[in-house]
């Protein structure tokens, strides 16, 4: 597959404080990315850079075979073929959806079929005299979403377009986002502070802390496999628990079991255990090993805070059906718990 967007070790700085440091990724052309950290961890700087609108202070941006940037020398923005959905819709008040989209551009007749196959596509159908007050939060999104598209970019970047936005609105965009930039074959990139969001919509997600991506992968590998220990912790519910390495055997409070690292682990180990891994039952007529501390209801299932014999503790997610199963386990139940 080829490569659209490749960075190699970008640094970037405000005030002489750096924000990047040695910062690399590759984007295939027609994947969808998502980048998520926490406030403040660079992920607005990056996009930035990418756009031109900020200068790296090291490295190299390119875009399939153009140059973007890299020391001594930066494309303006202008001149890259990117386009960019903020937070904010920035539509012009004066002028109506069609209007607002065709902003800056020569009608022609492959723009209007163009047109007109995206507000197919984004649901923006009828909708095109429509000025921004006559507009929903959601449709002036995707309004901003297909005057991006319309001039068919070689990468679209996206700034937390769902933060301001309620649960239903959000769901509905970001399906029609998603469909929108797969069914152009627009390589996309998101900033965003929602795992959900991420899930909903990505073929890879990023981690950025530490002023560098710790993680890039497909979603599932977060959870699995994450790179780094302050990766897992980021994605949250995550619990690491005391286990000892003997040869490939790994035993715990959990249970014994056979690990698949190629490194060469040996002794006291941290077991990175996340709530899908693990199997909770009701102990009955003997003793468990856990109790549970803290019981959530999250309508179609528990997480379950289990204290451990050793002390330590670990978060299980179960569907309420387990829960029926097992007698409606309760705080202060003994349970089994296994990986």
């Amino acid at each position: 597959m080829s490569e659209t967007l490749k960075i190699d070790k970008l640094c970037a700085a405000y005030d002489g404080e750096s924000v990047i440091e040695d910062l690399s990724l590759v984007l295939n052309k027609g994947n969808v990315a998502c980048l998520l950290g926490p406030s403040g961890s660079g992920k607005t700087t990056l996009l930035r850079c990418i756009a031109g609108l900020t200068k790296p202070a090291k490295g190299r941006i390119s875009l399939g075979e153009v140059l973007l940037s890299e020391p001594g020398y930066h494309l303006p923005p202008e001149s890259r073929r990117i386009g960019m959905v903020f937070q904010e819709p920035a539509l012009f008040p004066h002028l109506n959806l069609k209007e607002n989209v065709f902003f800056g551009l020569k009608s022609s007749q492959i723009l209007t079929e163009k047109f007109e196959e995206l507000t197919d596509i984004l649901a923006l159908k009828k909708l095109e005299k429509r000025y921004p007050h006559q507009l929903s939060g959601g449709q002036k999104q995707r309004v901003s979403l297909g005057r991006a598209l319309i001039r068919s970019p070689d990468l679209l970047l996206m700034d937390e377009p769902f933060s301001h936005l309620d649960s239903h609105t959000k769901q509905s965009l970001i399906a029609q986002m998603s469909k929108a930039v797969r069914e152009t074959n627009t390589t996309t990139l998101v900033i965003t502070h929602s795992k959900e969001d991420a899930f909903d919509l990505a073929d890879q997600v990023g981690i950025l802390l530490q002023k560098r991506i710790l993680h890039w992968g497909s979603c599932e590998s977060l959870y699995q496999s994450p790179s780094h220990i302050d990766v897992a912790g980021f994605m949250g519910m995550t619990r690491f628990i005391t286990g000892e390495v003997n040869g490939k055997m790994v035993s715990c409070p959990l249970g014994d079991f056979e690990h698949q690292s190629d490194l060469p682990l040996q002794g006291v180990v941290k077991i990175h255990v996340n709530p899908g891994q693990i199997r909770v039952s009701k102990s009955e007529s003997v003793e468990g090993n856990g109790v549970i501390s803290k019981l959530l209801y999250r309508g179609t299932h528990y997480l379950a805070d289990i204290l451990l014999k050793n002390e330590e503790s670990v978060t299980a997610l179960f569907p309420v059906s387990d829960w029926i199963s097992n007698n409606m386990m309760e705080p202060g139940n003994q349970v089994t718990v296994q990986l």
